[in-house]
């Protein structure tokens, strides 16, 4: 699946306009801490609104959809590895 394939697939909504979840796995990292490489999965999970500075860095944020969890996760695009269980290019 290709990224703008993606992008949609995590825009849907049902039929009450609610966010449909999906299931994403994406590698952690964070730059300034010099942190990450472990992979992220989250089975049922909605995309929320980035910040600006997310959005500058070519991020988005993502949530669990059942609201359990303490924050939402910055995840960078380049950095999504799957989608509904489909490999993202």
């Amino acid at each position: 699946m290709l990224l703008d394939q993606a992008f949609r697939v995590m825009d849907e909504v049902d039929a009450r306009g609610k966010a449909k979840p999906f299931s994403i796995a994406f590698v952690q990292c964070d730059r300034n801490r010099r942190t990450g490489g472990k992979i992220k999965r989250l089975d049922k999970a909605v995309r929320c609104g980035a910040s600006h500075h997310l959005q500058r860095n070519r991020q988005i944020s993502v949530k669990r959809a059942d609201g359990k969890g303490h924050h939402p996760y910055p995840v960078h695009l380049r950095l999504i590895m799957r989608i509904n269980n489909e490999p993202v290019l």
